[in-house]
């Protein structure tokens, strides 16, 4: 039994007549100051827990039948009802589906009812809940689902209802994400045999997967890890590269991010040049080279081994 409920114990003599019943709580004497055939407790707590036993009695003389067999009552407190979030994220996109439950550990015996900023939530289009209401699903969010949401319980076969749980409090945010993208060295121009990595990142929220794109490709590559990395550029890595995210089941997918270019060029040749007028010079004088790189871009600064 739950603390609040109401209960009667009843004892009968189904012999003869004019009893009157004693009752007993945790040991046989002294009775209780009750003396009815049925003993009720109409609003128990946790002090009602115990053994209880009744026998009749009758006459001048006073007639004592035997003890009736004990029954024991466990008063419990109303459990309150754990609310989980199902979806690894409380902060979600406009049409990002969410999945909360509900339910009192350890026992099927309840249904449940939902509650955003403490008014009822009723199922529409969007709101789905299950059977005994343990699930809600949101299968679209918009801006009218933020808020705080709660749950209570109603036990299946009495009028027992628990209080309402913790909150979780649900962030929808206005518009879907657009990923910002890098490139690792941000050269212009890249040379066949460099290195590069492109990076992708959706800076609000989490558990996003990275999804790649390559020269306006609806289908990505299959690189899908937060950084794209080109070990040894060829002049096949040339083109146009965007990235987007995605997470949950069903998949919710971010903007594309804005178009990165990649132009990579073949490895120019070094130039050496004589300065000096004369290839055959003599002991004591002078001899002046010169190197540089061939169609090098303007602004780019190069190092030089002899």
């Amino acid at each position: 039994m739950y603390v609040g409920e109401s209960l009667t114990f009843s004892c009968a003599m189904n012999m003869s007549s004019d009893w009157e019943y004693l009752w007993y709580k945790d040991q046989q004497d002294p009775p209780l100051s009750h003396t009815g055939n049925s003993y009720s407790i109409s609003s128990p707590d946790a002090s009602h827990s115990g053994t209880y036993w009744c026998r009749a009695r009758r006459g001048k003389t006073t007639f004592y039948t035997k003890y009736s067999k004990p029954r024991t009552l466990r008063m419990s407190a109303v459990p309150v009802p754990s609310l989980e979030n199902r979806t690894p994220w409380l902060d979600v996109f406009p049409s990002e589906r969410v999945e909360l439950s509900c339910g009192v550990p350890g026992s099927s015996d309840w249904s449940y009812t939902w509650f955003r900023g403490g008014d009822p939530l009723l199922a529409d289009q969007t709101v789905t809940m299950g059977p005994d209401g343990a699930a809600l699903t949101i299968s679209a969010d918009s801006a009218t689902h933020a808020g705080e949401y709660t749950c209570k319980g109603v036990l299946n076969t009495r009028p027992v209802n628990t209080q309402q749980s913790a909150g979780l409090s649900l962030k929808i945010y206005d518009e879907k994400p657009k990923p910002s993208l890098t490139q690792d060295p941000d050269f212009e121009t890249m040379y066949a045999e460099e290195t590069l990595v492109l990076g992708c990142a959706v800076n609000i929220s989490s558990g996003w997967e990275y999804l790649w794109y390559k020269d306006q490709q609806d289908t990505p590559v299959t690189n899908t890890g937060v950084s794209y990395a080109i070990g040894s550029a060829t002049l096949t890595h040339k083109g146009t590269y965007r990235c987007r995210a995605r997470r949950g089941k069903p998949p919710f997918y971010t903007e594309y991010s804005e178009i990165q270019s990649l132009d990579i060029q073949r490895r120019p040749w070094a130039r050496l040049t004589l300065e000096t007028g004369w290839t055959e010079v003599f002991t004591t004088e002078s001899l002046a080279l010169r190197c540089d790189v061939e169609g090098s871009p303007e602004g780019f600064l190069w190092n030089y081994t002899w």
